[in-house]
């Protein structure tokens, strides 16, 4: 089995992340995805055998160049708070961005790690759509990458700030 196939696997075997990806499904966003550390922690968990770790929010991504309002992004937050109250939810029209991804794709691409540019989402039929610009076998080896050299000092502090060490002690950082 691939990594697409085990990262499938792992999504389909958790109610909870089916339930955060269905609810971002029924937004009907272009090109809407749910990103960062809803992926990369599930995954970390998994192969470190620990239970969810908790999220600090919810990364909801898509990319609608027509509606570049970032109060369409708050409303969204709202509609979805209202939907799942106990969750903390994060919004973003990436074509808002400067300079502007070109898709999503390059959107993702732009992520700190190799490891958190993943991104992931279901449609109405549950099937699966994985965006891993940089592939996944970094997520799957625990391995923490810049995905530019340039955020290498991003990185460094963002291992040490999110405690991914202590939390996943097998880690290994590579530039």
């Amino acid at each position: 089995m691939d990594e697409h196939d085990v990262l499938g696997q792992l999504l389909s075997e958790d109610r909870w992340r089916m339930g955060v990806l269905r609810l971002v499904s029924d937004l009907d966003l272009p090109d809407g995805f749910v990103t960062g550390g809803f992926v990369r922690n599930m995954v970390w968990d998994h192969l470190h055998g620990r239970p969810m770790t908790p999220l600090n929010d919810v990364d909801v991504i898509y990319f609608d160049a027509e509606r570049p309002d970032p109060a369409i992004d708050t409303n969204l937050e709202q509609e979805l708070s209202l939907r799942s109250p106990k969750k903390r939810w994060s919004v973003v029209n990436a074509a808002r961005w400067s300079p502007r991804p070109r898709d999503i794709e390059d959107a993702v691409r732009r992520g700190p790690e190799t490891a958190t540019a993943v991104a992931v989402a279901v449609d109405h039929h549950d099937n699966l759509t994985i965006v891993a610009p940089f592939g996944l076998r970094d997520l799957f080896d625990g391995v923490v990458r810049p995905a530019r050299s340039d955020l290498a000092d991003q990185v460094r502090t963002r291992l040490e700030q999110k405690r991914w060490r202590k939390l996943y002690p097998r880690l290994r950082t590579e530039s």
